[in-house]
Formats: structure tokens, sequence, C-alpha cells
């Protein structure tokens, strides 16, 4: 049996609409908390830290959201990355018969630009791309194809397209994240209570045992539980204390060494720190 150990968890917060940044492909996209711990006989006991993402079922790709990030998410309905999604775009130019930015570019053209000056501008390329030109046949068959496009799509331009925050930001969360979600929220206020009702618990680091007013004055530091009194003692022999108020002895008499002694009255002097 393993006594102590590591485990990780991952639970499920929610899911959005996304197109995945390493493969592309648009889908169902889950909002993940990951949660490790240090265990003892597998009872998660210590968090370690926590991290969050976004997981693509497709390639398996997390994207890191911070912290704070989620939290807004969870709480709006709504995750912009404010990323580019390459193949939506090209998809909705192409339903829109909008043109890529790029084919703008390749012919040295701002977007939007009449027919007449995309042809003009055609004709200065094929000047100096065509093979009888001695230009390269491959770039004027690119720039054959561009010319088709940009012809085919006069005026159209990629502001046509749908603005891609209304199909990717919304956020559905998870309303059943169970039981391990609830712990892990309830973790920090756990181990605070813990930590609070030890720091509460008085020490037995330099005590004074027996009964009847006798004991042994021990340890390098007193526990300063209660109120100092003076007291007296032979060697191990705690022999009387006094009144914290008074110089009413309290038992005993005062023979001995003087020494200090922590303790609440009236009789609890039999767990008193001394010094």
């Amino acid at each position: 049996m393993v006594l102590i150990g590591w485990m990780m968890r991952a639970i499920i917060l929610g899911a959005k609409f996304d197109e995945c940044r390493r493969c592309s492909v648009p889908g169902p996209h889950l909002l993940l908390r990951k949660t490790h711990w240090f265990t003892i006989f597998r009872i998660p006991v210590v968090l370690l830290w926590i991290s969050h993402g976004i997981l693509c079922p497709e390639c398996g790709d997390i994207e890191g959201i911070g912290f704070l990030a989620m939290r807004r998410a969870l709480r709006d309905g709504r995750l912009p990355l404010g990323r580019a999604r390459p193949r939506f775009e090209a998809l909705a130019r192409e339903r829109l018969g909008g043109v890529d930015p790029a084919d703008w570019r390749t012919f040295g053209l701002e977007p939007g630009r009449s027919e007449d000056e995309v042809r003009a501008r055609w004709r200065q390329l094929a000047k100096q791309l065509h093979p009888d030109a001695g230009g390269d046949p491959a770039a004027f068959v690119r720039m054959q194809a561009v010319y088709q496009r940009l012809l085919a799509t006069p005026g159209v331009t990629v502001t046509s397209a749908p603005d891609p925050a209304e199909v990717f930001d919304p956020v559905i969360k998870n309303p059943k994240r169970g039981p391990f979600d609830l712990y892990t929220k309830a973790w920090p206020f756990l181990a605070a209570g813990v930590f609070v009702v030890g720091m509460m618990q008085p020490s037995t680091t330099g005590t004074v045992g027996g009964s009847g007013g006798s004991g042994t004055p021990t340890g390098p530091a007193p526990v300063t539980t209660g109120t100092a009194h003076q007291c007296w003692a032979t060697g191990s022999t705690l022999n009387g204390c006094r009144d914290d108020t008074t110089t009413t002895m309290l038992f005993g008499e005062q023979v001995g060494r003087s020494v200090t002694c922590w303790f609440v009255e009236p009789l609890n002097y039999q767990s008193a720190s001394c010094r």
C-alpha cells in the first residue's frame, strides 16, 4: 500500500465552442481546473497547486488560462481569448464571397480596390513574372490564381464576416462539478481552521507536574498561558506561589530560589510554565 504520494484531479468547469490553436479543428472545448495534491493513503491532504485551461478533445492540446480569467468567464458566461481562428475566417470569407487579405497584399493593393485597379496591377505583374519575360512560371501561376479570386469578389472585404466573439466567446457552465470541486473550494477554509485551532491549543513545553503544589520547573522558555506569578522553588520542587495582584500566597511558602511561573488562577499551577 502506498503511504504517501501525489495525485492530479481534473474538474470540468464548463464548455465553449472554439477552434483549436494547434489542430485548427472547430468544435466543443472543455474548460478544466487541474488540482495537484499531496496524498496520504490516497487521501488528498495538501493542495500543491491549481491550474486552468481549455482542452481540445481532438488533439488533446490544453491552452492555459489564468485563474482570474477563468473566474470571470464562469461569472460572466464569456471567455474572450483574443486570437485568430484561421479556419473559421477562411470559411466565412468563402461562404460570403470574401477575399483573403493576403491576396490583396500579394498584389500590393489595399483591400476593396476597383476592378480597373486590379487589372492594371495584374498587367504590371504579368510583365515581370511571365515566363516569356524571364519570370518564374510557378510565381506567374500563383499570381494568376490570386487575380481570378480578386475579380470574382470585387469590393467584398473581410469586414463582411461575422464577429468571431459572438461565435467563440460564450461559455456554458457545468452545474454538476462533483464533490471534489466542493472539497477543492472548501480546502483553504479547512486548512485555515486547523491552523487556528492548533495555534489556540496551549503548549506543554516547560510545564510543572505533580499535585499539592510540588513540581519541577522545566524548559528553556516559558509558555505564557495565563498571567505571571512569583514563585519559589528548591531544585526540582515548586515550594509556593504568590497571587499575581497581591502579596497573598496561593499555596506553599517562600522557600528556595525565586522563579516566574505562568498559569491561570485559581489552582492551575499544576500545569504552570516556569523560568
